[in-house]
């Protein structure tokens, strides 16, 4: 005859814990995907924010202030690329050395407001007058040159200059004053036997 009845009950604690801890492990991995997540785009943004400004601050050591054309800097770098590559394509290029004349006048009679906004349109009227593979910079104060790999033979640069020289001359309309000056050009060619651009300069004066 049976005196009682024995009924085992197994215990898991384990369950119980998983249990209890899951809700909160759960929101601890989601709230570190957010920070991450979070973390990653502020890193993105930062990285963007710093080649912005890198790229900012290139270009404004590289150009020049006052006409918006590459400086002295951006030219003699990009001389020295087109020198390497005419030694090793045998290509030809040409640099175009202009100077205003009468420029200085202009600066001392009628102000520096004048000679600056002068400067500007100068650049204007030179960027529309060359392709748009040539590189046009403003080397400082009345001092501009280009640089261009269409130079089929001197005897076209000359007729080119010339045009430019006319570009320039023509009158200049600057805050009611009407401005006349002149230009001077100089031509060197750069081929794959030159050393040195200045080596074939020619010069042509108006």
């Amino acid at each position: 005859t049976p005196i009682a009845h024995f009924a085992w009950m197994p215990n898991r604690p384990g369950a119980s814990i998983v249990a209890t801890v899951l809700p909160f492990m759960a929101v601890a991995f989601g709230g570190f995907a957010v920070l991450t997540a979070l973390a990653l785009r502020y890193i993105r943004r930062s990285a963007a924010k710093i080649a912005e400004g890198e790229s900012r601050l290139r270009h404004l050591a590289m150009h020049d202030p006052l006409s918006g054309l590459p400086n002295r800097a951006f030219f003699g770098e990009r001389l020295s690329q087109v020198i390497m590559d005419t030694g090793m394509d045998g290509s030809v290029a040409a640099v175009f050395a202009i100077d205003l004349d009468h420029f200085k006048d202009i600066n001392d009679t009628l102000g520096h407001h004048i000679g600056d906004a002068l400067i500007g349109v100068v650049a204007q009227r030179l960027v529309h007058a060359m392709r748009r593979e040539d590189l046009v910079a403003r080397l400082g104060g009345d001092e501009f040159a280009v640089i261009t790999t269409e130079a089929a033979d001197l005897e076209g640069l000359h007729r080119f200059a010339e045009r430019v020289i006319a570009v320039l001359r023509a009158p200049y309309s600057i805050s009611g004053h009407t401005l006349l000056i002149g230009a001077s050009i100089g031509i060197a060619v750069i081929d794959g036997q030159t050393t040195e651009a200045a080596d074939v300069m020619r010069r042509s004066d108006v």
